[in-house]
């Protein structure tokens, strides 16, 4: 109960008006000026709200609308549509994976399960499915306020609904965690918009089948969505922005730290091992070149992926360091 209280607060939050001693540049990355749009609106909104990750943020149709309008009606509906369509589809997938077989209601507290890799995905995905419909809520012309909030209540309630389904499946249960991590996720989507400093540190998610890096995948995945030894869950942080001015020119604007979590031999007849993991990142708004609206908000859109990159992994084994983790090259007799 008291999530859904906490929820309802978070999406009822009052639009704080930014302190006149903000400047407008200050919603912005230190390299970067202010574009009219947002120096217009700096006084309307808090400044996080005009940025994603630390950078001026796009959407899909090119510009934030910081102008109080009404939204464009054909494209909400159209969203509305694509919404529906989105939650029947999944629906089918995740009804043939997991919903088959229905049961009375039932709670099912699985912490251990997958060594709490799943946990973590929860996370993710909370903020993942607040982040697209929050995106698609702006191209449509929704103020960045209202876009954030219903973002948030959108990619929870389909979390939710989710975990409402497993409850009724006999295989499986509600789980009270996995709703805690839903919203944890979906509220991380939402403080970052009112406090610019957690923009810096974005979650990510890296897919690579295991089998293409010599593991063993699960002998009963469903989909590739719950196949946690192919998944690894990163926080990347870009200290960039998180240095004191004077020192960032020290520091490329490109580079980023990432912390990995991920699982080995989940659902194998190998005993499951943890992989911990400690590596580099890249920040692919400072790596790829402008373009047009979609091919920027795609750019921007890449921060919520795990690229391969150098890292070193800790576990029950001695350190591996891997050059494009989680591929381990060979060179001679060296694997890199």
């Amino acid at each position: 109960m008291n999530r859904y209280l906490s929820l309802a607060l978070a999406v009822s939050l009052p639009v704080v008006a930014v302190p006149e001693s903000l400047s407008p540049s200050d919603a912005l990355a230190p390299s970067e000026s202010a574009p009219p749009s947002l120096t217009q609106s700096a006084q309307r909104y808090p400044a996080a709200m005009l940025t994603f990750g630390g950078h001026p943020r796009v959407t899909l149709a090119g510009s934030l609308q910081t102008v109080p309008r009404s939204p464009n009606p054909w494209t909400l509906a159209a969203l509305g549509t694509a919404y529906t369509g989105t939650m029947v589809a999944l629906h089918i997938i995740q009804h043939n994976a997991w919903w088959k077989v229905p049961g009375p209601f039932q709670v099912v507290e699985d912490w251990n399960y997958a060594l709490q890799v799943d946990k973590v995905g929860h996370i993710y995905g909370g903020y993942l499915m607040s982040y697209l419909w929050g995106e698609f809520l702006l191209a449509a012309g929704v103020e960045p306020p209202t876009a954030a909030r219903w973002g948030t209540l959108l990619g929870l309630l389909y979390q939710t609904y989710v975990e409402v389904n497993d409850g009724f499946s006999r295989d499986w249960g509600f789980s009270p965690t996995d709703a805690l991590t839903n919203f944890v996720g979906a509220y991380w989507y939402l403080a970052q918009h009112y406090w610019r400093p957690l923009q810096a540190f974005q979650p990510r998610w890296q897919y690579i089948p295991a089998q293409w890096t010599g593991d063993l995948p699960r002998r009963h995945s469903g989909t590739f969505i719950d196949d946690y030894n192919s998944s690894t869950f990163w926080l990347s942080i870009n200290l960039h922005q998180l240095l004191p001015e004077h020192w960032r020119r020290y520091y490329p604007a490109w580079l980023m730290l990432s912390l990995g979590y991920g699982a080995r031999n989940v659902d194998t007849e190998l005993p499951k091992q943890r992989r911990i993991i400690v590596g580099l990142d890249y920040d692919p708004y400072v790596l790829l070149p402008e373009g047009p609206p979609v091919w920027n908000w795609l750019r921007q859109s890449l921060a919520v992926i795990k690229l391969p990159a150098p890292a070193i992994e800790f576990g029950p084994h001695p350190p591996r360091f891997a050059l494009l983790y989680p591929f381990r090259l060979r060179l001679g007799a060296l694997r890199l």
